[in-house]
C-alpha cells in the first residue's frame, strides 16, 4: 500500500514538473513574441557586412536601427538606402553621419575639418571612433578634398577610413540625400551589441513559422 502511494506521489510530482515546464515554455514564447512586437514597431535588426565600420562594428555584428529619424544628428551611425545610386553595389550601407545640408567638409592632412552651417571657420572634427587616415579619394581625374553640402545632402564616412567606400568616392554631381537614410543605430544597441545579437538570434528561432 505504501509502495503504491509512493509511486502515485512520484507520478504526481512528475506531472507537476511537466506542467511547470510547459508553463515556463509558453511564458517564454509569449514574452518573446510580445517583445518582438514592441521592438519591431520602433526598430529593425541590421547585420553588419564588411570592414568599413571597424573598430566600432565588425562583420556579423547585429545592431538595432531606429525607424524614427527625428533625433538624427551629426556623429550618428546611419543606415542608407543606396539601391538607386550607381556608385554603390549594395542596397543598404552603414556609415557615420559627418555633415548635413549647409555644412562643408574639408579633408586635410589625413583628418576631417567641418564648417557647420552658418559658421565661417573650419574646425577639426574630434573622431575617437576613426581608424586609419582619412585620405580623399580620387573622383575621375581630380582628387576631391572639399565638399559643400546643398539642400537635403549628407556626407558620410566609414569609421575604418582607409577601406571605406563612402561620400569621398562619389563623382562630382553625385550625392547622398538625407531622405535616403532609413535608420539610425541606437546608442543602447551599440553598447549592448552582444546582447542584441543573442536576442535577435533567439527571437528569430522562436518566431519561425
Amino acid at each position: 500500500m505504501a509502495e503504491q502511494r509512493a509511486r502515485g506521489d512520484a507520478k504526481e510530482a512528475i506531472r507537476n514538473w511537466l506542467m511547470l515546464l510547459l508553463f515556463l515554455i509558453l511564458l517564454a514564447l509569449f514574452t518573446i513574441e510580445a517583445a518582438n512586437i514592441c521592438i519591431s514597431r520602433k526598430y529593425y535588426a541590421v547585420e553588419v557586412v564588411g570592414d568599413s565600420m571597424q573598430d566600432t562594428l565588425f562583420t556579423g555584428d547585429v545592431v538595432y536601427a531606429a525607424r524614427d529619424l527625428s533625433t538624427l544628428s551629426r556623429g550618428d551611425i546611419v543606415i542608407i538606402d543606396v539601391s538607386d545610386n550607381p556608385e554603390f553595389s549594395n542596397g543598404n550601407i552603414i556609415k557615420r553621419l559627418i555633415a548635413t545640408e549647409g555644412d562643408a567638409v574639408r579633408l586635410q592632412d589625413g583628418k576631417v575639418y567641418l564648417r557647420r552651417a552658418g559658421e565661417t571657420e573650419y574646425t577639426l572634427l574630434e573622431e575617437p571612433y576613426a581608424k586609419g587616415v582619412t585620405y580623399p579619394f580620387r573622383s575621375g581625374e581630380a582628387v576631391r578634398s572639399e565638399f559643400e553640402l546643398q539642400k537635403g545632402e549628407i556626407f558620410v564616412l566609414g569609421d575604418n577610413r582607409e577601406v571605406s567606400h563612402d561620400s569621398r568616392a562619389l563623382a562630382t554631381g553625385h550625392t547622398l540625400k538625407e531622405e535616403n537614410i532609413v535608420g539610425v543605430v541606437s546608442d543602447w544597441s551599440l553598447q549592448e551589441e552582444n546582447m542584441v545579437g543573442w536576442w535577435e538570434g533567439l527571437r528569430t528561432l522562436f518566431s519561425r513559422r
